[in-house]
């Protein structure tokens, strides 16, 4: 048996897109796994440095940054990273740079004007954010107004971090996309630490940490942009038989699309606000759910579930790095109109992001009480627990579909992500309202589940009836195949030692 799964899995080495996904995709989730416990190391550090005082201001800021950093992108980052594996699959060098030029003059300005607003606009609504009897209160506006001036920093980076993203330079992506800044952060909270305990070092060396990933992300791109040669083999000039690149016949649509017509600001605009306004719609919909329950049930019934939520996420990190090199993997297809190419790289994709989340997802259900007591005894509870287990089997259907919104994303069908992100946010701010009241936070984990599940499979039955793909992987057919070829070898060892009896 052991033999026969070792041969099985050297044939699947010898398939081009299961042995780069593996191999870039594992190196990823090392990667975001150091990225995670970086993450929690540095809420330690400001814990029991700086107080849980300054932890507040700090979150408080870091909401600020992320949700208007989100529109400074307007997902002109998610955007060019599809163009940049798109074009560069054939050998179209030249629009990635004139893409990724089109893609500044939208950024640089919208990115430039959002910091400015919030810098001035913070002073009018801190009143409301923080509690006037702190000491320091007089002094938080500021403290905001940091992460407000490093918006236009966040949001240029992160053009950065997704164009190095597709060219499949996945290790250089994940380090400085979830590990750098952070890293970054903590080591500047260690030194200013040893001098004083002031609140302003915490944002400050957030802000910092934000500014040194936006500096080596940008030089990183700069370097591959006037280098293309050493971007990668990928990309190499496809021509056909004449001596012409080839057109695109892009899916779904009735006319040719000629890679050599550079794109337009209106079009890139077309491509980024949809996977914007999905992006968006996903966090408003991961959020909401804890606005509500704060407004019904108490701190500790919302830390409880803060906790749930948090943990389960933690089975899908191979879904998300598995993610970061099949998607640039699904827009090369898609930009060589290889339809082939594309449902062997979304099979081999949906394979591994099965057999790497199932163990997670396994360990969390067999035992739901240990995994929540690593984070304190006041989690053990029969009903900490329940909520656990439901928030873990919604978080099933994300890994049972497999990578569905990043191959919409990257095949040029953002739209439908939008519409069913929309959709999703209505299903779960409905269910919310309904069941909070009765059952508080076990009828917040019930929406969660109903929601993420209805988002993921709606996904997976559209690509299915438009493109022709299935994503939700099926472990039984690899096992009902192994089993009838290993019945037909033996079959035909059996006829062979017929003949040489006779």
């Amino acid at each position: 048996m052991i033999s026969k799964l070792k041969k099985k899995f050297n044939k699947k080495f010898k398939d081009e897109d299961f042995s780069e996904i593996l191999k870039k995709g594992s190196g990823a989730f090392g990667i975001s796994i150091v990225g995670r416990f970086i993450g929690y190391l540095l809420l330690m550090v400001i814990g029991w440095i700086y107080g849980q005082e300054a932890m507040g201001v700090y979150t408080v800021g870091l909401s600020i940054l992320s949700i208007v950093g989100i529109f400074g992108r307007f997902g002109v980052d998610m955007a060019l990273s599809r163009f940049v594996a798109q074009y560069g699959s054939i050998g179209r060098w030249d629009l990635v740079q004139h893409t990724y030029r089109k893609a500044l003059i939208i950024i640089i300005p919208l990115g430039i004007f959002l910091s400015a607003a919030t810098y001035f606009i913070l002073p009018y609504y801190t009143d409301n954010l923080f509690d006037p009897a702190d000491a320091d209160f007089d002094r938080y506006t500021f403290y905001m107004q940091l992460f407000a001036a490093s918006i236009i920093f966040y949001v240029l980076g992160g053009l950065s971090e997704e164009c190095i993203k597709g060219l499949k330079k996945t290790a250089q992506y994940n380090w400085i996309a979830h590990v750098v800044n952070q890293l970054v952060a903590i080591l500047f909270l260690l030194i200013f630490g040893l001098f004083s305990k002031d609140q302003l070092w915490v944002n400050l060396s957030y802000c910092l940490g934000i500014f040194v990933a936006f500096l080596i992300a940008q030089l990183y791109w700069l370097h591959y942009l006037k280098n293309p040669e050493i971007a990668g083999t990928e990309f190499k000039s496809r021509k056909d038989k004449k001596g012409k690149n080839k057109a695109l016949q892009v899916e779904g649509a009735n006319k040719i699309v000629a890679p050599e017509e550079p794109i337009t600001t209106a079009e890139l605009l077309k491509v980024s606000a949809p996977m914007m306004s999905a992006k968006y719609l996903t966090m408003i919909y991961t959020w909401l759910d804890i606005l509500i329950l704060a407004w019904y049930a108490a701190e500790t019934k919302v830390a409880i579930y803060r906790v749930a939520t948090r943990l389960t996420s933690l089975a899908t990190i191979p879904l998300i790095s598995i993610n970061s090199i099949a998607g640039p993997k699904f827009a090369e297809a898609y930009g060589k109109n290889d339809q082939k190419q594309l449902k062997n790289s979304v099979k081999q994709s949906t394979r591994l992001v099965f057999w790497s989340c199932i163990p997670i997802l396994a360990i969390f259900l067999i035992f739901p009480k240990f995994s929540m007591w690593t984070f304190g005894k006041d989690f053990t509870g029969t009903e900490a627990v329940l909520v656990f287990v439901i928030v873990t089997l919604g978080q099933a259907a994300n890994v049972l579909t497999g990578p569905v919104t990043v191959l919409l994303n990257m095949t040029g069908r953002q739209k439908i992500t939008m519409y069913y992100a929309f959709a999703t946010v209505i299903i779960d701010v409905s269910l919310n309202l309904i069941l909070i009241p009765l059952y508080g936070i076990i009828g917040a984990a019930i929406a969660t589940s109903v929601a993420r599940t209805v988002l993921n499979f709606g996904l997976a039955f559209q690509i299915y009836y438009t493109m022709g793909i299935v994503t939700i992987y099926n472990p039984f057919s690899d096992i009902r195949d192994m089993l009838k070829r290993g019945k037909k070898k033996k079959n035909k060892l059996d006829i062979n030692q017929s003949d040489e009896n006779e």
